[in-house]
């Protein structure tokens, strides 16, 4: 299950093979749920059939399963179906193939999910979203002169070393 959860995991520093790994992750999850769904269907299946033979057997020969002086009504076969071993157990299986198919549906989203993430990242990406801060001329001058006030430039301009440094540069 570890490894699986680095399946959901997106490296941005390598979103190159991310992407190209995306499809091959969505298309084994999308098998995988496949093979899930038709062993669920499978199991609902044999379940039915395991059901009415069961329920043959106690309109064959009631007696076997507890019914002696009367005949049983369908209620109360039903209820010696539904509490028969074979039947628990076979049902038991069928809940078991439901939840790995609702797990890999939940994959299949996350999948989803992934792929959306992993373009919107890319957008992110192409517009410079992790590129460093860039401040072109004109803004970093305008930037000082709203910085640098009325009399701090005068203060500079009275002292004597900038004086010099005027005169000489």
């Amino acid at each position: 299950m570890a490894d699986r959860m680095n399946d959901f995991r997106i490296d941005k520093l390598n979103l190159d093979m991310e992407c190209i790994r995306q499809a091959e992750l969505y298309k084994e999850y999308s098998d995988n749920l496949a093979s899930a769904v038709f062993n669920r269907d499978k199991c609902k299946e044999e379940l039915a059939v395991l059901k009415a033979e069961v329920d043959s057997e106690i309109r064959a020969d009631p007696s076997e399963y507890g019914f002696e002086s009367t005949r049983p009504t369908e209620t109360a076969i039903i209820n010696t179906v539904i509490q028969d071993s074979r039947v628990v157990k076979k049902m038991e299986e069928y809940l078991e193939t439901c939840y790995q198919v609702n797990t890999l549906e939940g994959s299949k989203w996350a999948m989803e999910q992934k792929k959306t993430a992993l373009e919107l990242i890319v957008k992110l990406y192409v517009s410079g979203y992790w590129a460093d801060p860039h401040v072109s001329k004109t803004d970093g001058e305008q930037f000082e002169k709203k910085v640098v006030d009325a009399e701090s430039v005068k203060e500079l301009e009275s002292n004597p070393r900038m004086k010099r440094r005027q005169k000489n540069g």
